[in-house]
């Protein structure tokens, strides 16, 4: 019986010392695992099952993010195991201070301002979970680069441009690499892409744009705050367009129409090829045009050398053009038509040679010699890429007339014409009365008093202007002695040795040239591309 008992008790006190040993085993486990040791204990691991916690992911503000501009990014954890009850996150090599989740039942969690990047470098971030039965798991990194420097634009260029569209290329530099180009027609107004090259489209032809460009790094970083400026100009419309669309005084083609039948209906056989500015004084006078410079400033302020009218538009797309003041050779300023009263046709008079740089028959002070062709002071009619723009026109009309009154004084100076001739000539009798308003006040071709017409609003009188020689002739019985003159809202015939002012008149090709301004006188067209 005693031998039984003694036996008994051995067993309860070896089964009490496997408990206890159990225990500390236990106990040992958490104290190890919790201080970050291996946690491998196959005997407890199999009794109780695999107990630490894995990481599936870890990343920083957003998965795959290489680059942010924030130094307290935030910090995603997710994971698979249940009863996840704490976490820890840092960038030192070890993590002690483990916070606790809220929703131990959430398979991630995101913390924010629980990390601080001190510096632009490459950083590691370093995260752990705990469950809850004291088990820590394997640390899981990620990695990210803080970047707070805006990226920077060192050019930008145009790379094609027509009347309606602006293609541009920008350049520019970051540390960490560029994520979009922004493209903008204003400051609040962007576009943003990952190309260099955009285009801006449905723009107006001839006019200059200023667009804003701004860059958005890989960080998230951006110099929208200064943004770059750069100005761009479309391309002109040709001559044509831009005076057609401008003008209002130029006559519509309507009205065009109806003057040839009117001419027609008076017997005439020439059609009038010319849609002309009609100098109604209650239109805006916008037929001035600068030639000689593609400065218009230096044009507004030297107007005697080089504004000019515009007469009109021919079927060949032609602007007709007159010199706006009168010629002037040193302090000369009026010429004789020519130096004799005998019969003579415009081909042969001084008055034509001379504008042509010819050698006139004469060279008495009255004579234009070389007043305004090569040789002149008008220097830009000696730069081939002035000159090369004026072209001959098929043929100068130089036919006599007693009549000033058009559409039959128009047939009469058709009557006789030559094809040979050279490029300078005048404007005909039918020019100017063709531009004169119902009382005959010629609003578009006064030659002097521009400051005048800039500061008289109109419906007010035109200002006065001296005479003028145009090259129609005033003939009778085959006896021409006399050309026309104009000035002061009237047409005289004069003998041909009398001096009045000059202005020369040509045509230049509107295909040839880009135009901008609007043709008032302070804002008057100027060409762009010579």
């Amino acid at each position: 019986m005693e031998e039984k008992l003694k036996n008994k008790k051995v067993i309860i006190v070896s089964l009490i010392s496997i408990i206890i040993f159990l225990i500390l085993l236990l106990t040992l486990k958490d104290s190890y695992a919790y201080y970050g040791g291996s946690n491998e204990l196959p005997i407890i691991e199999a009794t109780i099952g695999k107990l630490k916690p894995t990481i599936d992911k870890v990343y920083i503000e957003d998965e795959n993010k290489q680059y942010t501009n924030n130094p307290n990014p935030s910090v995603t954890i997710e994971w698979t195991d249940d009863n996840i009850t704490e976490y820890c996150v840092t960038t030192e090599s070890t993590c002690t201070d483990f916070k606790n989740i809220q929703e131990p039942n959430n398979k991630s969690i995101t913390v924010t301002n629980q990390i601080t990047l001190n510096s632009e470098t490459n950083h590691t971030v370093n995260a752990y979970i705990k469950n809850k039965y004291g088990y820590i798991s394997e640390v899981k990194s990620s990695s990210i680069t803080l970047d707070t420097t805006a990226p920077t634009i060192s050019n930008v260029t145009s790379t094609e441009i027509t009347e309606t569209t602006i293609t541009v290329s920008v350049t520019g530099s970051d540390a960490n690499g560029i994520k979009q180009y922004c493209y903008g027609t204003s400051q609040n107004d962007y576009t943003c892409t990952d190309s260099s090259n955009h285009t801006f489209s449905n723009l107006s032809a001839g006019k200059e744009y200023t667009f804003y460009f701004y860059l958005i790094d890989n960080a998230g970083n951006d110099n929208k705050a200064n943004p770059t400026q750069k100005q761009f100009t479309t391309e002109s419309k040709t001559a044509k367009d831009v005076v057609v669309a401008n003008s209002k005084s130029l006559e519509s083609e309507e009205e065009m129409q109806t003057r040839n039948a009117q001419i027609k209906s008076a017997g005439g056989n020439v059609e009038d090829d010319l849609r002309r500015f009609v100098g109604d004084k209650t239109k805006v006078i916008d037929n001035f045009i600068c030639f000689g410079t593609t400065d218009q400033t230096q044009c507004k302020n030297n107007m005697d050398t080089y504004m000019y009218r515009i007469i009109g538009i021919d079927t060949n797309n032609r602007l007709k053009l007159i010199k706006a003041t009168k010629v002037k050779k040193g302090s000369q300023s009026t010429f004789s038509w020519h130096n004799t009263y005998y019969d003579t046709k415009w081909n042969d008079a001084d008055l034509y040679k001379g504008l042509n740089g010819q050698s006139p028959k004469s060279s008495d002070t009255y004579t234009c010699n070389q007043c305004f062709g090569s040789g002149s002071e008008y220097s830009y009619m000696k730069d081939t890429q002035w000159t090369n723009l004026i072209v001959k026109p098929d043929k100068w009309y130089i036919g006599d007339s007693t009549d000033n009154t058009n559409p039959s004084l128009f047939q009469k100076e058709r009557g006789y014409n030559i094809t040979n001739g050279d490029k300078i000539g005048l404007m005909y009798l039918s020019d100017y009365l063709y531009a004169s308003d119902a009382n005959t006040n010629n609003w578009l071709f006064i030659q002097n008093g521009l400051n005048d017409q800039q500061n008289t609003p109109p419906g007010s009188a035109a200002p006065s202007a001296g005479a003028e020689w145009t090259m129609t002739r005033y003939g009778y019985n085959d006896v021409h002695y006399y050309a026309w003159d104009v000035g002061k809202g009237a047409a005289y015939n004069t003998g041909l040795t009398t001096t009045y002012a000059v202005r020369p008149v040509f045509y230049i090709d509107s295909s040839m040239i880009k135009l901008k301004g609007t043709g008032i006188i302070g804002d008057p067209y100027y060409i762009t591309n010579v």
